[in-house]
């Protein structure tokens, strides 16, 4: 089976595109595993394996379709995990990765899904139960987002020795997943640099700590959740939008709505309610210039017509 995108250049197999952004989390997997022990290993294993089961579930007494695997539900269990802290209990990890898959499938699974499914889940449970996504030991909020003295150096954000949630803890892991991708070439380059480098100016012009407008923006960056959105999640074909000028509009509004969101203290959550805000956004907005391209092209076949 070959795929077809707006996103996608160069035919893949389905199977072989979705893998790729399973083997681009490798590094922040073994990381998160090394810097968190166990406690990472249960969280991936109860989102992902619950993922998969939701995903055949719905494929037998939904779609009635063949139980084929499909890795991408795989992928988005371990995104959904990664954005948990390691105290985070593994039940809310499992029904995270069901949330994913059956929004996925339910708001559209054929490149039409306006929004990253693992974000959605991820604010839906916060919604339900936010006490168990509390951690007492994210350092990296109070160091970009405070006046206090500094908890950690730039330094400890690239290696990952901050704690934080547990996908986004070390830049250096995340950026060999995302150059992976960028060779792999299947990705959505024009939202994903888009909203790297909105983010960055409106750090460095626009610092959330007073007089630090580069440091702030540099480790903002190296924090990880930054880095996190721009390799895994702005790259993903799979609910980009078909328009280029909507991609490139997507990406940038992503940033500034997630950069305005921290500015008033929502921290890791930010990013979240960033990305899927402007899902809905985008979407319209793609539906709109669709609409209005489609239109204009049946008038001038009318006027060829008639000529």
């Amino acid at each position: 089976m070959k795929l077809s995108s707006s996103a996608v250049k160069y035919p893949e197999t389905v199977f072989s595109v979705r893998s790729d952004y399973v083997i681009a989390l490798i590094p922040a997997l073994l990381w998160s595993i090394y810097r968190f022990g166990t406690n990472a290993i249960f969280l991936m294993l109860a989102s992902s394996c619950t993922a998969l089961i939701f995903e055949f579930l719905l494929k037998f007494l939904v779609y009635k379709k063949p139980l084929m695997p499909d890795i991408y539900s795989i992928y988005m269990g371990l995104i959904f995990s990664l954005t948990l802290y390691s105290e985070t209990s593994w039940v809310l990890a499992a029904a995270g990765g069901a949330a994913s898959v059956i929004i996925y499938r339910f708001m559209g699974s054929k490149g039409q899904c306006f929004i990253f499914a693992p974000f959605a889940a991820r604010i839906l449970s916060v919604a339900i139960l936010p006490e168990l996504l509390k951690s007492p030991t994210d350092l990296a909020s109070k160091y970009l987002y405070t006046n206090s003295i500094p908890a950690a150096s730039t330094y400890d954000f690239m290696l990952g020795t901050v704690n934080k949630s547990i996908g986004s803890v070390s830049a250096i892991a995340i950026v060999i997943g995302a150059i992976y991708l960028l060779i792999r070439k299947n990705t959505n380059k024009i939202s994903a640099i888009s909203y790297l480098a909105c983010a960055f100016l409106l750090m460095f012009f626009f610092p959330i700590m007073e007089g630090r407008g580069m440091e702030s923006a540099v480790n903002e960056i190296l924090a990880g959740e930054i880095l996190f959105v721009f390799a895994f999640v702005m790259t993903d074909f799979s609910w980009s939008p078909r328009s280029t000028f909507i991609k490139f509009i997507s990406g940038a509004l992503s940033a500034v709505i997630t950069i305005q969101l921290l500015r008033v203290g929502m921290y890791s959550d930010a990013y979240y309610v960033g990305i899927t805000s402007i899902g809905f956004v985008s979407f319209i907005l793609d539906r709109l210039l669709f609409t209005i391209k489609h239109s204009n092209y049946k008038k001038g076949e009318t006027l060829n017509a008639d000529q």
